[in-house]
Protein backbone atom coordinates (compact mmCIF):
# COMPACT_ATOMS: atom_id res chain seq x y z
CA UNK A 1 0.00 0.00 0.00
CA UNK A 2 1.53 3.32 -1.04
CA UNK A 3 1.55 6.53 0.98
CA UNK A 4 -1.20 8.17 -1.12
CA UNK A 5 -3.62 5.35 -0.31
CA UNK A 6 -2.80 5.61 3.39
CA UNK A 7 -3.33 9.39 3.33
CA UNK A 8 -6.66 8.96 1.50
CA UNK A 9 -7.83 6.37 4.04
CA UNK A 10 -6.94 8.66 6.94
CA UNK A 11 -8.67 11.57 5.22
CA UNK A 12 -11.84 9.50 4.67
CA UNK A 13 -11.88 8.37 8.30
CA UNK A 14 -11.53 11.95 9.52
CA UNK A 15 -14.34 13.10 7.21
CA UNK A 16 -16.59 10.30 8.43
CA UNK A 17 -15.88 11.16 12.08
CA UNK A 18 -16.54 14.85 11.44
CA UNK A 19 -19.82 14.03 9.71
CA UNK A 20 -20.95 11.85 12.63
CA UNK A 21 -19.92 14.59 15.05
CA UNK A 22 -21.95 17.19 13.14
CA UNK A 23 -25.00 14.92 13.21
CA UNK A 24 -24.64 14.40 16.95
CA UNK A 25 -24.24 18.14 17.60
CA UNK A 26 -27.35 18.87 15.53
CA UNK A 27 -29.26 16.21 17.45
CA UNK A 28 -28.25 17.71 20.79
CA UNK A 29 -29.09 21.24 19.63
CA UNK A 30 -32.53 20.05 18.57
CA UNK A 31 -33.10 18.39 21.96
CA UNK A 32 -32.15 21.64 23.73
CA UNK A 33 -34.61 23.55 21.55
CA UNK A 34 -37.34 21.02 22.29
CA UNK A 35 -36.58 21.25 26.03
CA UNK A 36 -37.05 25.02 25.89
CA UNK A 37 -40.29 24.57 23.96
CA UNK A 38 -41.45 22.05 26.57
CA UNK A 39 -41.07 24.60 29.39
CA UNK A 40 -42.78 27.30 27.33
CA UNK A 41 -45.78 25.09 26.56
CA UNK A 42 -46.25 24.07 30.20
CA UNK A 43 -46.08 27.71 31.33
CA UNK A 44 -48.54 28.77 28.62
CA UNK A 45 -50.93 25.99 29.62
CA UNK A 46 -51.12 27.13 33.25
CA UNK A 47 -51.25 30.81 32.28
CA UNK A 48 -54.55 30.02 30.54
CA UNK A 49 -55.93 29.11 33.99
CA UNK A 50 -57.52 25.80 32.96
CA UNK A 51 -60.18 24.12 35.10
CA UNK A 52 -59.19 21.29 37.41
CA UNK A 53 -60.90 18.80 35.08
CA UNK A 54 -58.85 20.16 32.16
CA UNK A 55 -55.64 19.94 34.17
CA UNK A 56 -56.49 16.36 35.11
CA UNK A 57 -57.12 15.41 31.47
CA UNK A 58 -53.91 17.10 30.35
CA UNK A 59 -51.88 15.22 32.98
CA UNK A 60 -53.46 11.89 32.00
CA UNK A 61 -52.74 12.55 28.31
CA UNK A 62 -49.13 13.60 28.92
CA UNK A 63 -48.45 10.69 31.28
CA UNK A 64 -49.93 8.24 28.76
CA UNK A 65 -47.75 9.73 26.01
CA UNK A 66 -44.67 9.37 28.22
CA UNK A 67 -45.44 5.71 28.98
CA UNK A 68 -46.37 5.04 25.36
CA UNK A 69 -43.11 6.53 24.10
CA UNK A 70 -41.16 4.35 26.56
CA UNK A 71 -42.68 1.27 24.94
CA UNK A 72 -42.23 2.60 21.39
CA UNK A 73 -38.54 3.16 22.18
CA UNK A 74 -38.19 -0.36 23.55
CA UNK A 75 -39.84 -1.86 20.47
CA UNK A 76 -37.53 0.08 18.13
CA UNK A 77 -34.41 -0.95 20.07
CA UNK A 78 -35.55 -4.58 20.33
CA UNK A 79 -36.24 -4.76 16.58
CA UNK A 80 -32.79 -3.34 15.89
CA UNK A 81 -31.27 -5.87 18.30
CA UNK A 82 -33.11 -8.69 16.51
CA UNK A 83 -31.72 -7.56 13.15
CA UNK A 84 -28.24 -8.25 14.50
CA UNK A 85 -29.25 -11.69 15.79
CA UNK A 86 -31.33 -13.03 12.88
CA UNK A 87 -29.26 -16.22 12.59
CA UNK A 88 -29.33 -17.04 16.30
CA UNK A 89 -31.04 -20.25 17.42
CA UNK A 90 -31.17 -18.90 20.97
CA UNK A 91 -31.45 -15.39 22.35
CA UNK A 92 -29.63 -13.95 25.34
CA UNK A 93 -31.07 -10.50 25.91
CA UNK A 94 -28.26 -8.02 26.33
CA UNK A 95 -27.86 -4.87 28.39
CA UNK A 96 -30.13 -2.67 26.29
CA UNK A 97 -32.38 -1.52 29.14
CA UNK A 98 -35.74 -2.86 27.95
CA UNK A 99 -37.75 -3.57 31.14
CA UNK A 100 -41.16 -3.96 29.44
CA UNK A 101 -39.81 -6.06 26.57
CA UNK A 102 -37.78 -8.22 28.96
CA UNK A 103 -40.84 -8.79 31.17
CA UNK A 104 -43.04 -9.77 28.21
CA UNK A 105 -40.30 -11.97 26.73
CA UNK A 106 -39.72 -13.84 30.00
CA UNK A 107 -43.47 -14.34 30.58
CA UNK A 108 -44.01 -15.71 27.08
CA UNK A 109 -40.98 -17.97 27.25
CA UNK A 110 -42.35 -19.68 30.37
CA UNK A 111 -45.84 -20.00 28.84
CA UNK A 112 -44.52 -21.83 25.78
CA UNK A 113 -41.13 -23.45 26.55
CA UNK A 114 -41.15 -25.32 23.22
CA UNK A 115 -41.60 -22.18 21.14
CA UNK A 116 -38.72 -20.99 18.99
CA UNK A 117 -36.81 -17.87 19.98
CA UNK A 118 -37.98 -16.14 16.81
CA UNK A 119 -41.63 -16.93 17.56
CA UNK A 120 -41.37 -15.62 21.13
CA UNK A 121 -39.71 -12.45 19.82
CA UNK A 122 -42.58 -11.90 17.36
CA UNK A 123 -45.14 -12.45 20.13
CA UNK A 124 -43.23 -10.04 22.37
CA UNK A 125 -43.39 -7.28 19.75
CA UNK A 126 -47.10 -7.94 19.16
CA UNK A 127 -47.83 -7.69 22.91
CA UNK A 128 -45.80 -4.49 23.20
CA UNK A 129 -47.65 -2.97 20.25
CA UNK A 130 -50.94 -3.80 21.99
CA UNK A 131 -49.71 -1.74 24.93
CA UNK A 132 -49.03 1.17 22.57
CA UNK A 133 -52.62 0.94 21.32
CA UNK A 134 -53.89 0.79 24.90
CA UNK A 135 -52.26 4.15 25.61
CA UNK A 136 -53.74 5.52 22.38
CA UNK A 137 -57.19 4.70 23.76
CA UNK A 138 -56.42 6.50 27.03
CA UNK A 139 -55.19 9.58 25.14
CA UNK A 140 -58.18 9.66 22.77
CA UNK A 141 -60.62 9.11 25.63
CA UNK A 142 -59.32 12.17 27.50
CA UNK A 143 -59.35 14.27 24.32
CA UNK A 144 -62.98 13.28 23.75
CA UNK A 145 -63.82 14.27 27.34
CA UNK A 146 -62.40 17.73 26.68
CA UNK A 147 -64.34 18.08 23.43
CA UNK A 148 -67.56 17.03 25.17
CA UNK A 149 -67.35 20.08 27.47
CA UNK A 150 -67.69 22.48 24.52
CA UNK A 151 -71.49 22.63 24.68
CA UNK A 152 -71.55 23.99 28.24
CA UNK A 153 -68.16 25.74 28.41
CA UNK A 154 -68.39 29.45 29.22
CA UNK A 155 -65.46 30.30 26.97
CA UNK A 156 -65.14 27.97 23.97
CA UNK A 157 -62.26 29.99 22.54
CA UNK A 158 -60.31 29.45 25.77
CA UNK A 159 -61.11 25.73 25.67
CA UNK A 160 -59.77 25.56 22.11
CA UNK A 161 -56.55 27.25 23.24
CA UNK A 162 -56.17 24.76 26.09
CA UNK A 163 -56.77 21.78 23.79
CA UNK A 164 -54.32 23.23 21.27
CA UNK A 165 -51.58 23.63 23.90
CA UNK A 166 -52.15 20.06 25.10
CA UNK A 167 -51.75 18.83 21.50
CA UNK A 168 -48.67 20.99 20.93
CA UNK A 169 -46.99 19.52 23.98
CA UNK A 170 -47.95 16.02 22.81
CA UNK A 171 -46.22 16.70 19.48
CA UNK A 172 -43.19 18.23 21.21
CA UNK A 173 -42.85 15.26 23.59
CA UNK A 174 -42.92 12.80 20.68
CA UNK A 175 -40.32 14.79 18.73
CA UNK A 176 -38.10 14.97 21.81
CA UNK A 177 -38.28 11.21 22.31
CA UNK A 178 -37.56 10.57 18.62
CA UNK A 179 -34.29 12.48 18.87
CA UNK A 180 -33.41 10.82 22.17
CA UNK A 181 -34.06 7.42 20.57
CA UNK A 182 -31.58 8.21 17.78
CA UNK A 183 -28.93 8.78 20.44
CA UNK A 184 -29.84 5.61 22.34
CA UNK A 185 -29.65 3.45 19.23
CA UNK A 186 -26.32 4.98 18.23
CA UNK A 187 -24.87 4.44 21.71
CA UNK A 188 -26.08 0.85 21.98
CA UNK A 189 -25.40 -0.50 18.51
CA UNK A 190 -22.19 1.34 17.74
CA UNK A 191 -20.64 -0.74 20.51
CA UNK A 192 -18.66 -3.74 19.26
CA UNK A 193 -19.72 -5.74 22.31
CA UNK A 194 -22.71 -5.48 24.59
CA UNK A 195 -22.38 -6.23 28.28
CA UNK A 196 -24.70 -8.85 29.70
CA UNK A 197 -27.49 -7.78 32.00
CA UNK A 198 -28.35 -9.38 35.33
CA UNK A 199 -31.38 -11.23 33.98
CA UNK A 200 -30.65 -13.39 30.96
CA UNK A 201 -33.10 -15.39 28.95
CA UNK A 202 -31.98 -18.28 26.75
CA UNK A 203 -34.68 -19.49 24.42
CA UNK A 204 -33.49 -22.70 22.81
CA UNK A 205 -34.85 -23.28 19.34
CA UNK A 206 -36.68 -26.59 19.78
CA UNK A 207 -38.78 -26.30 16.65
CA UNK A 208 -38.43 -29.07 14.10
CA UNK A 209 -36.28 -28.27 11.05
Amino acid sequence: MDMNNIINMIHNLIEKDQYQLRLELERRKTILRLNAEEHRLIETFYELKPRQTEIKSAKIIWKAIHEQQNIIDEIAIFKKWLELHTQASSYTLQDVQLPKINHIFVSLSFQGPTSSAEHVAEQTIAKAEQMVQHYNKIINNEKNKLQCTRSHHKNVQLLDQIINIISQREHNMKQHRDYELLGKIANIFNQTTLTKMGIQVNMQNNSTP
